[in-house]
């Protein structure tokens, strides 16, 4: 129960940034697929990359036994730093 907040803001803030991120470049080549043509420019894991990141310390500092305590507490920290870092850039970028 302690880590909901942290990871419920990890979360927003990976939806922020994906929902914030540039439209892709159909100019560029094309992957192409069965379900048809991806750009090459990798715009589908903005945001996710911040939510993996956001949450990565729960599970390295579970897997190495640290008391729960420590666990909320580093999380906590790390999710406001990566909050902070995203929306400067979401409110930095300029169209």
């Amino acid at each position: 129960m302690l880590l909901a907040p942290s990871w419920a803001l990890a979360v927003a803030v990976g939806t922020l940034r994906g929902a914030y991120r540039p439209p892709p470049r159909f100019r560029a080549s094309q992957v192409s697929t069965p379900m048809g043509g991806v750009p090459t420019t990798g715009g589908m894991f903005q945001g996710f990359d911040v939510a993996l990141l956001a949450t990565a310390p729960t599970a390295v500092l579970l897997w190495a036994d640290v008391g729960v305590a420590a666990v909320a507490t580093v999380q906590t920290v790390l999710t406001v730093v990566v909050a902070a870092g995203v929306l400067w850039a979401v409110g930095r970028r300029r169209d």
